[in-house]
């Protein structure tokens, strides 16, 4: 007997920037992504919520895709946006995240795939996972 997964809508409750681990899991999560397209891609793993302190981090990843019209979209990530991006990631005290450079005409606003790398004081939340492949997303602007 084949069950559904679980499909979570981050659109729906999502109040800050978050990580999905890629890993089995059986719960699916997607979010509206790619400004006014609407896409709604889907990954499944464990969500991370990331600490976002009166919403910084969130304004200033609209900060990055606001002007950034022809940089996201259909057509993915420019390297610009992404090392925008990887800069701003650096700020991460617990965890290093990277944007995956491989998957950068798959990304898009509120939905970049990365790498996730613990740090030796990781979170207690991120341990037992080692380096895996993650989604970074947030609320969409649209």
């Amino acid at each position: 007997m084949t069950t559904e997964p679980l499909v979570v809508n981050l659109s729906l409750t999502l109040e800050q920037a978050a990580l999905i681990v890629r890993m089995p899991s059986g719960v699916h999560y997607t979010n509206q992504t790619g400004g006014t397209s609407c896409h709604h891609p889907e990954a499944e793993g464990v969500l991370v919520p990331l600490e976002d302190e009166n919403s910084w981090f969130q304004k200033q990843l609209e900060a990055i895709f606001e002007p950034a019209g022809a940089t996201v979209g259909r057509s993915g990530l420019t390297t610009a946006t992404a090392d925008a991006l990887d800069e701003l990631l650096r700020g991460q005290q617990e965890i290093s995240i990277r944007v995956d450079r491989a998957r950068l005409l798959e990304s898009e606003e509120a939905w970049v795939y990365v790498h996730v790398h613990p740090r030796e004081s990781e979170l207690p939340i991120m341990q037992g996972f080692g380096v895996r492949e993650a989604v970074l997303t947030w609320l969409n602007s649209d």
